[in-house]
Parts: C-alpha cells; structure tokens; sequence
C-alpha cells in the first residue's frame, strides 16, 4: 500500500472516530458539554410548535474497518420520533429541525459543517424530505465526507433520521431504514426495540436493530417527553 492510501485511510477512519466521539448520544460528548450547551442537544426539537412526544436513539457501528467505511456504511445513525399535535406543525417540523440541528453541530460539536441542501428523496408516508451537507476535515480542508437528515411524515407522527459516511448517497441508506418501519406507525403494538426492551406507542416510529445497517448497536435510547413541559 503507498504512502498516499495509507494518509487516505487515515483520514477517513480519522474523521469518523472525530465525528462518533461529537455525536449527541455519546457519553464523552455528554461528559464535556457545558449546563449552557448540552440543552442544545434536545431544544432543536423541543422548541418545534406542537410537540407532545418525543423518543430518540443512537446507533453505531463499532470499529468499522476502512473497507467497510470506504463501501459507503453509515458511521452512526441518531434517530428521532416526534408526535404533534397537528398535521401543520408536524409538516413543517423537517427543515426547522434540520436547519436548528446544523447550527447545533457547529456551535456546539465544534464541527465543520458546509451550508444545507435539500435533496431528493424517495416518496415515504404521507412525506418526505431530506437535506444534505459535508463534514470537512479541519486537518484536512480538501477532504469532505457526506452527511445528510431524512424526515418523514404521516398523518402528525414525524420520524428525523441523521446519518454520515465516507463515501456514497448517505440519503439512499437513511430511507433505506426509515422505509420499513413505516407500517406499524403511529401504533399501540410492542415490539423489540433493542434485544432487552420491549416498547410501544411513539416508540414505534424509531428503527429497531433489524432495520438498521449491519453490524450497528444501538448505544443510546432517550425518552425526552419529560422535558418538553
């Protein structure tokens, strides 16, 4: 291998590690964040008109090998499910919170985030949208890496999906999870979330390990209902 594949994989694998330990589900990024910003973490949605409950999760893929990085996989997966109190709020709960979120990464994660662009993205529950943007390395300023958030909507039910790669059509693997969980919500039915929690209700609109990209755990589930009175 050269000396340039060898920096290449580096930087990649690098990046990820740089972008996992920021990630809001991660016990360092807690562990670091200041009483003023760690609200900031939960106000993107929080501050939305109309919400009335709201879940979240983190998944990740542990160790990833820059094969695996380089075919495209996801690094991490942070997922929200949101109920509203009303088709209007709910339709345009997306680009707030994806534009809110954006801020949120740089201000606060401290990372390089290029400006939002809404994406194409296939036709999901009564809606779906999408925006994308690049971390830049700041070692590395010529090399950028893909990020992109999906929200869909049905009915006032709103699931966020927020993701990042190396390489590829980060929005193409995000509706790839968001796709098949569309059937059971909004709904009351339990099923497993995790291989030790059995959930319900708004919890259903999240994805479950089956639906998330191979080889992922899920690090981190948030019920974040309370904070919302």
């Amino acid at each position: 291998m050269g000396e340039k594949d060898r920096m290449s994989r580096r930087s990649v694998v690098g990046l990820a590690v740089a972008i996992l330990a920021t990630s809001p589900g991660n016990t360092l990024a807690r562990q670091e964040a200041t009483p003023s910003t760690e609200p900031r973490y939960v106000s993107d949605f929080l501050n939305l008109e109309g919400v009335e409950e709201a879940v979240g999760l983190v998944a990740t893929l542990p160790n990833p090998s820059f094969d695996v990085l380089e075919a495209g996989a996801l690094y991490y997966v942070w997922a929200w499910g949101l109920l509203f109190n009303n088709q209007a709020n709910a339709t345009v709960a997306g680009e707030a919170f994806a534009h809110a979120y954006r801020d949120t990464m740089r201000e606060v994660r401290k990372l390089w985030v290029t400006p939002l662009e809404e994406a194409s993205v296939r036709p999901l529950g009564d809606e779906s949208r999408a925006w994308v943007a690049k971390f830049v390395n700041p070692v590395d300023p010529q090399r950028s890496f893909p990020w992109a958030l999906v929200a869909v909507r049905t009915d006032t039910s709103v699931q966020i999906l927020e993701g990042a790669s190396a390489t590829g059509n980060v929005v193409t693997r995000l509706a790839d999870i968001a796709e098949p969980t569309l059937d059971r919500w909004p709904s009351n039915d339990r099923r497993d979330l995790n291989d030790d929690q059995t959930i319900g209700g708004v919890w259903n609109i999240l994805p479950d390990l089956r639906e998330l990209e191979e080889g992922m755990v899920i690090d981190n589930i948030q019920d974040l209902t309370f904070a919302l009175n």
